[in-house]
């Protein structure tokens, strides 16, 4: 009948325990794999600033290029560090699905991923093209900012989705 075996909200439960129960998907590999492609497209704008990064270097022959590309850097080195902290030296969660060895899963590095690089490359890339008076130039950056966007939606719904993580892990991702 669909009913399950232990009621869905237990006043025991700790935290967002209810809410990431009532939530819970079981395995759904078509979503996984969909965010795994996903994820490998979300550092596409990431390659596509170093190389326009690399190209200012190479003009100016001089590591004296423009304070966002630094900013960037350092950006993308935050949200390493905290793929580091959170999956490797203070695990918080693991995956709801109970595999061998367990995994860590908050936050969710796929959704963190997708929206940190895609949000900060998005602003980067207008800065640097948003000067541009060829309209090639502009409709190319229009696209790409739609589909980074559309993926940054995606992520965390097909990371519930999929089984792969609780609720809470891709709220925290995304924050």
């Amino acid at each position: 009948l669909g009913i399950p075996a232990e009621p869905l909200f237990r006043s025991s439960y700790i935290g967002y325990a209810n809410l990431n129960l009532a939530t819970r998907q079981n395995y759904n590999a078509s979503a996984d794999r969909i965010s795994d492609v996903l994820m490998v497209v979300g550092f596409l704008p990431l390659a596509a600033v170093g190389v326009l990064g690399l190209r200012e270097v190479a003009r100016k022959k001089s590591l004296k290029i423009r304070a966002d590309y630094y900013i960037y850097v350092l950006m993308m080195a935050v949200i390493a560090g905290i793929y580091l902290v959170f999956d490797h030296l203070f695990v918080l969660n693991y995956q709801p699905i109970f595999a061998t060895p367990l995994k860590p899963s908050f936050p969710s590095t796929h959704t963190m991923i997708m929206i940190g690089v895609s949000a900060t490359s998005i602003i980067m890339v207008r800065k640097i093209v948003g000067n541009s008076t060829r309209k090639g130039v502009r409709v190319m950056e229009r696209i790409a900012e739609i589909a980074l966007i559309l993926g940054m939606i995606a992520m965390p719904v097909l990371r519930v989705f999929s089984g792969e993580h609780w609720l809470t892990d891709v709220a925290g991702g995304v924050i």
